[in-house]
């Protein structure tokens, strides 16, 4: 699970890092290390699976960078390529048949995995990893910027074009496609929301 992973990868218990208080987001880290959204940057890229980072869940990453284990260190780099003026998202709504794709097989084949360089050559990411010279990108693709984003499941995608695009999920195709399942709107609305969780400690 998530917490063996951790202690092999690092050699010490999630537990073990919490109550040291080693653990942190991004931005605590760059206030605790007294860095710049590219310097920490630069420091997580480097990192691999296995070797200095790993994998906890869906879009969960913890890396070691000087002594603390900060959780998604290249969220901060990721949210400037999107918000830095004169930059821009370009997005796509798509539909097909679930006989004929799955979700998984969405993603891993016609997507690509999430680092670039492990992605299917016919996959968008393996294609744009291959060819991001020729392509005019300033930098080779990487976990932290893989050039294409696609939704975890159909229920993230509902979540992701009401948070991105300012729809309402009732009036969303899926979102009226589970409201005909018989969910409610106010279940529905409750579930597409992003609640704010308090809670003490680290």
């Amino acid at each position: 699970d998530a917490l063996a992973r951790f202690q092999d990868t690092f050699g010490l218990s999630w537990n073990d890092a919490l109550s040291r208080n080693l653990v942190c987001n991004a931005r605590d880290a760059m206030q605790r290390l007294n860095l710049s959204v590219q310097e920490m940057d630069d420091k997580w890229s480097p990192l691999k699976i296995g070797n200095g980072k790993v994998k906890l869940g869906g879009g969960f990453y913890a890396g070691l960078i000087d002594e603390l284990y900060v959780i998604n260190g290249f969220y901060l780099a990721m949210r400037n390529v999107y918000t830095t003026p004169g930059r821009s998202v370009t997005w796509y709504a798509l539909e097909w048949a679930a006989s004929d794709l799955s979700w998984a097989e969405f993603r891993q084949r016609l997507v690509g995995d999430t680092d670039p360089a492990h992605a299917e050559d016919a996959s968008l990411r393996g294609a744009i990893h291959r060819s991001w010279r020729e392509l005019g990108l300033d930098d080779e693709p990487d976990t932290g910027h893989n050039a294409v984003h696609a939704s975890a499941s159909p229920f993230e995608s509902l979540v992701e074009r009401c948070n991105w695009l300012g729809r309402r999920a009732e009036g969303d195709p899926f979102g009226q496609e589970i409201l005909a399942r018989g969910v409610s709107p106010a279940t529905l609305r409750h579930w597409t929301s992003d609640p704010v969780v308090e809670h003490q400690g680290v």
